[in-house]
């Protein structure tokens, strides 16, 4: 249900005399846990939804909380998916900017459909620049989100990310993390300096408090004028000129020109489900998508021991990988077309056909190595609301902080170009898998890390949608990863003895890692929605190798 103009400014006033609390604490944007009014809850009020409201994970803990708080108070998936990512425009800088973009995949269950939301940065055309940047496409990718599938008050869910920014938010320590790795060669920008120095002279820890005013100036501005107000008129303008003034070369007319495109997506088939994947001049989805028919074709996965399995998700990963370097400069503007060129079972099959159990495919078989690979950056998030409406989205800047340097009197960071090397949106491949009779919501995953979180992602769903494994022991398993060249694996040393015996035993080279590639993901074996609140059985799981949260409400 809408809120109305009229019943949002209503909640507020009536606040200010005592009633109706909860309401106006969520329009002003302070977000507490409730407060005895003896009045029913209306649509918009925080505790609103009684019983499951659903499940939420992502990277960093304070925009998960956000996110709950919107789907308690009756918002959609995408309600609350818009929210949080705003909000992490301040808690997490590093991959979601204002001026970056991301992938949204969705799958609304009343209507039937799964589909895909591109925003990806492409590049500016200004030609006076020297700094090649990308144009800023968040916004109206959150804009389209919240007008196809948003129930609330567009200004309802910018007040929170707004207030956060204003006022300050105790800094997680995944944002604390990503700053410290970059503080040194980062703060030789004064914009940065000036937001993410600490009083103490040097980069932010975690729990210290971070205000950023520009930004909370900007996002006041979308609330009251909405997303558009970034794309033309004086904010444009003075958006184009702070990007200028560190060398950009972004221009009025990139930013009026920019339309999000909501797309069809790839599909495997999966007995009575379809797993989906983006289209593949979008990110990684297509080569997720190859790799996971590989390993789903005749139940190949399935049906192989647990030593062989490993082996399995390696070869398929290297095929995969050296496929997309045949296919990604090509135009795929007709969907219909990708899909059946690329996962088609003609395909498929020709992928596999050299697959030996007993050891490694020789590289030279298989043919040249991409030059191409994804940045080790990204961030991604997932929310299901009892509808069984589901979004997983994946945000990026092409890079870790962009161009790590920050559009004066903005607050934001800028995304760089897309280039040959590894500045790109590779590395966004959100996934969702639906049943295709009942249009249930089934299985999402979203996560960050470049190409260690493409195998990350792959192995999870096929221990879980393949396997049978449940998905806490799958996320918990030791990690393996193709490398960059494909010549040498990465599996992680932590509890990775066995695995990577195994991966030599057939031929792998192998070397030891930390703990890498972060995913989240969220499986509802019996699907979403259900009728009996009882029935509901749904996992949700934030990945240990970060420091995110996910909340699923039973």
């Amino acid at each position: 249900m809408m809120l109305s103009q009229r019943n949002v400014l209503t909640n507020i006033m009536s606040a200010f005399r005592g009633r109706n609390c909860l309401a106006a604490v969520f329009a002003a944007g302070l977000l507490l846990s409730g407060c005895e009014t003896g009045e029913e809850l209306e649509p918009g009020t925080i505790g609103y939804v009684g019983g499951f409201f659903g499940g939420v994970a992502g990277d960093e803990p304070n925009a998960v909380l956000l996110a709950r708080d919107v789907l308690t108070a009756g918002g959609t998936a995408a309600d609350a998916a818009v929210a949080m990512s705003f909000a992490m425009t301040a808690t997490a800088p590093g991959n979601v900017s204002l001026g970056g973009g991301g992938v949204c995949m969705v799958h609304d269950s009343t209507a039937g459909i799964t589909e895909m939301l591109d925003f990806t940065a492409v590049s500016a055309t200004g030609k006076t620049g020297p700094v090649a940047v990308g144009v800023p496409a968040f916004t109206r990718g959150m804009v389209a989100l919240h007008a196809r599938y948003g129930s609330l008050d567009w200004r309802l869910l910018l007040a929170q990310p707004e207030r956060i920014a204003r006022i300050g938010h105790r800094l997680s320590r995944a944002t604390a993390t990503d700053l410290k790795r970059v503080y040194s060669a980062l703060s030789r920008d004064p914009e940065f300096r000036k937001i993410f120095t600490s009083p103490e002279g040097r980069s932010y820890e975690e729990s210290q408090a971070l205000r950023q005013i520009d930004l909370a100036t900007l996002l006041g501005r979308i609330r009251v004028q909405g997303g558009g107000v970034i794309y033309s008129g004086n904010t444009a303008r003075q958006i184009v000129a702070a990007v200028g003034e560190v060398g950009g070369n972004l221009t009025l007319q990139d930013l009026q020109d920019y339309r999000p495109q909501w797309r069809n997506t790839l599909t495997v088939e999966l007995g009575d489900d379809a797993a989906h994947f983006p289209m593949p001049d979008v990110g990684g989805g297509a080569l997720l998508a190859q790799a996971f028919a590989q390993l789903a074709y005749d139940d190949r996965y399935a049906e192989a021991g647990a030593d062989e399995r490993p082996h399995m998700i390696l070869e398929a990963l290297k095929r995969a990988y050296i496929e997309r370097g045949r296919y990604l400069d090509q135009d795929w503007q007709d969907d219909t077309s990708a899909q059946g060129i690329l996962l088609s079972e003609e395909k498929i099959e020709g992928l596999i056909a050299s697959y030996d159990p007993s050891k490694a495919t020789a590289l030279s078989r298989l043919g040249p190595v991409p030059s191409k690979t994804e940045p080790p950056a990204g961030t991604g998030i997932l929310v299901v609301d009892p509808s069984g409406m589901a979004v997983a989205c994946e945000f990026g800047l092409n890079n870790l902080f962009g161009i790590g340097r920050i559009a004066p009197g903005t607050g934001s960071f800028i995304a760089a170009a897309p280039d040959a090397r590894n500045r790109n949106s590779l590395n966004l491949g959100a996934f969702m898998v639906s049943n295709r009779a009942n249009f249930k919501f089934r299985y999402a995953a979203a996560g960050g890390g470049g190409i260690t979180k493409d195998a990350a992602v792959l192995s999870i769903a096929a221990e879980t949608l393949l396997g049978n494994t449940p998905l806490e022991e799958a996320v918990r398993q030791a990690r393996l990863s193709a490398g960059p060249n494909l010549t040498n694996s990465y599996v992680e040393n932590e509890n990775g003895a066995n695995l990577k015996a195994s991966l030599m035993k057939r031929g792998h080279k192998v070397e030891g890692a930390g703990r890498f590639g972060r995913v989240n993901v969220m499986y509802c074996p019996s699907g979403l929605p259900q009728s009996d609140p009882g029935r509901i059985a749904c996992a949700i799981e934030e990945d240990t190798r970060g420091h995110g949260l996910g909340i699923m409400s039973k």
